[in-house]
């Protein structure tokens, strides 16, 4: 893993649908020669493929994350993927679990499937999305967002031609729609990673939230870019890289001390996986609603 490798990771999570030669315009080499690289940390496990996810609220559902510390055996990420609304589970630092879960009530209480299969309560579980945003009615996906959503499900990278074709419709309108969600945040696309899989520098991501939008200029680390930015709430999600696992908390402590930073996280990436087949449940529950809605009485 080394700056380019690192630099080409960075330009995905902020342009997943990015081609090979768009990347390689951005980082400076070749397209071939960003599929060579990217193909080489897919097979070394650095890459280990795409979280797709919509908005908790598009589900009528809230999202929170829960964090697991030194379990006495770690549980495989399918047991994990398989205990009722994980959505995604990421190893953090060396013996820290985090899982996502997409919860039927803003009140649920851990999942006891996973406090069971982790020996324990969570050491923390907190509900990163404020109550209103996205709204409940912002979030309301049309029946073609949907189609598009199922299509990337399995294949967030394929091209516009295989992605219309897997959802029935036309490449223009698969990209309005798709481009749409993520521009909106009700459709996150990422790769999942873990550089500790190979020497070289070692990759974290984080939040940084502020008070204010002008005080986000003062987040700046090196060798740390953005991957999004919002200025209401004020804040952004970033991609690093360091060398050890040491400097992340150093990083961490930067963040911390910068005006007008309110909020920071910080975590390695060490790999995970995503509860397609429950994703896909709730996708088509999503769809057959609205065919139910087009042919009941109200039509």
């Amino acid at each position: 893993m080394d700056t380019v490798d690192f630099r080409i990771l960075l330009e995905l999570h902020r342009h997943p649908f990015a081609s090979f030669e768009g990347i390689g315009r951005t980082v400076r080499i070749t397209g071939t020669a960003v599929k060579a690289r990217l193909e080489r940390m897919e097979a070394r496990g650095v890459v280990q493929g795409f979280y797709v996810a919509v908005a908790a609220p598009a589900f009528r559902r809230w999202r929170r994350i829960h964090a697991f510390a030194n379990p006495e055996r770690e549980p495989a990420f399918e047991a994990v993927t398989a205990v009722d609304d994980v959505v995604f589970v990421w190893r953090g630092p060396p013996g820290m679990f985090m899982v996502t879960t997409f919860d039927a009530s803003p009140q649920a209480e851990p999942p006891t499937g996973l406090v069971k299969l982790f020996g324990g309560p969570p050491v923390a579980s907190v509900s990163p999305d404020p109550p209103d945003r996205p709204s409940r009615v912002e979030a309301v996906l049309s029946p073609l967002d949907w189609r598009v959503v199922d299509a990337l499900l399995d294949a967030p990278r394929a091209s516009l031609r295989q992605l219309a074709s897997a959802a029935g419709l036309t490449a223009k309108t698969v990209r309005h729609h798709r481009d749409r969600l993520v521009a909106k945040g009700l459709l996150e696309v990422a790769p999942i990673l873990d550089t500790s899989r190979e020497p070289g520098l070692i990759v974290y991501s984080g939040y940084v939230g502020v008070a204010r939008a002008g005080d986000l200029r003062n987040v700046r680390v090196p060798g740390m870019g953005h991957v999004w930015i919002h200025h209401d709430p004020a804040a952004m999600a970033v991609l690093g890289r360091v060398s050890s696992y040491g400097e992340i908390i150093d990083v961490e402590r930067q963040l911390r001390s910068m005006p007008g930073v309110t909020r920071v996280v910080v975590t390695v990436a060490r790999g995970g996986a995503v509860a397609t087949p429950r994703l896909r449940t709730w996708i088509l529950a999503e769809r057959e609603r609205w065919r139910a809605r087009a042919h009941g009485p109200d039509r």
